[in-house]
């Protein structure tokens, strides 16, 4: 059994949880009446590893992913993809993307720090664009959700995550998500 493995099992019950994800943020609450879909995985399935798993473990390339149903009135659109079974007091915030109001899907691929369409809040230890999933060896199954915010405002230039729940505040005018799991 390898150290990485090793600190995997030790810690196998030790996760963020749901409950302290932004999605449960009272800042982001809105109607859940976006469908968000991915080509690469179903709803609950494996994201497929070799594409798009993070520097070091796959490709890293974001999975394509697409929304609908989004309301007349939106402003802008955010993108928030988390890990809440991170054995840390907080899930990790993986990627925070800003989108114009007609996106309404991505590429494979599409969320590189110079995208063309969107523009980020850096997540977690202050990286911008796509940083896929990278689950500690052997510490099981971990949840990664994929939430979309259509907001009534155009949050402008955040630079970081309590800044984006300020301006995004009483905003949301629907939201939805697809979770993905991957463990290593």
């Amino acid at each position: 059994m390898s150290r990485v493995s090793f600190i995997g099992k030790s810690l196998r019950r030790v996760r963020a949880g749901h409950a302290r994800s932004l999605w449960e943020s009272s800042a982001l609450q809105g109607p859940e009446t976006l469908t968000v879909t991915s080509a690469a995985f179903a709803p609950g399935g494996q994201i497929p590893p070799e594409a798009h798993r993070g520097e070091g473990a796959g490709a890293n390339q974001s999975p394509p992913l697409a929304w609908s149903d989004v309301p007349g009135g939106t402003r802008q659109v955010v993108l928030v993809i988390d890990d809440t079974d991170v054995p840390l007091r907080r899930p990790l915030v993986h990627t925070i993307a800003v989108l114009p109001p007609d996106v309404t899907s991505l590429a494979e691929n599409a969320l590189t720090p110079d995208s063309a369409v969107a523009t980020f809040v850096p997540g977690a230890f202050g990286r911008v664009g796509y940083h896929g999933p990278r689950p500690i060896v052997g510490h099981g199954v971990h949840h990664y959700g994929f939430a979309v915010y259509a907001l009534s405002v155009a949050v402008g230039h955040v630079t970081s995550v309590q800044e984006l729940l300020a301006a995004a505040d009483g905003t949301v005018l629907a939201r939805g998500r697809i979770i993905g799991t991957d463990q290593r």
